[in-house]
């Protein structure tokens, strides 16, 4: 079957929210049993090109961009509080990380200013980018960052908080 942008009258609108209606979902189901979950979210957002629904455009009273930010606001809220809903919050690591960099078309005043670079840039402003971690009960909320974070580190962290690094095949290098 085809897939993607090839599907007639095919638009990215849709995917942000039913990311979020997907999420809520499994949580619901997944919260009920006693077996751990994961959930994998990769959002469209905040992200080029600015798919935002007409339910959110004119929100932020700034820009298109500014919406689609409040409107990704929204659908992570949506999920926390299904979290909360579930009971499933005070046991869950949420773990929340950018991609690459801000684009100069909508940060041109930024406070990236002091970093050089941006998306796509292997310099310091292309890979220093916004986290946050809600773990309740090992976090502790509202703390200032005081050590460095990386992607590759995310995999091995999650096997060994899950239990399962002993079950990471020892026929390949795993970054972390």
């Amino acid at each position: 079957s085809q897939q993607g942008p090839a599907l007639k009258d095919w638009t990215l609108e849709p995917i942000l929210p039913t990311l979020g209606d997907r999420a809520v979902t499994f949580i619901e189901r997944e919260a009920r049993t006693p077996e751990p979950f994961l959930i994998y979210m990769p959002l469209t957002s905040p992200h080029t090109p600015l798919s935002v629904n007409d339910e959110w455009k004119g929100e932020s009273g700034l820009n298109l961009y500014a919406d689609f930010v409040m409107e990704t606001d929204a659908v992570v809220g949506r999920v926390l509080e299904s979290l909360k809903k579930s009971g499933a919050a005070e046991n869950t690591l949420v773990v929340w990380i950018s991609d690459n960099g801000p684009m100069y078309a909508f940060y041109p005043n930024s406070g990236y200013s002091w970093l050089r670079g941006g998306k796509g840039d292997v310099l310091e402003g292309g890979v220093r980018v916004p986290a946050m971690a809600v773990w309740p009960g090992m976090i502790a909320p509202n703390q200032d960052p005081v050590d460095v974070l990386h992607l590759t580190d995310l995999f091995t962290t999650a096997a060994r908080l899950g239990g399962a690094l002993d079950n990471i095949p020892d026929d390949r290098v795993t970054d972390g």
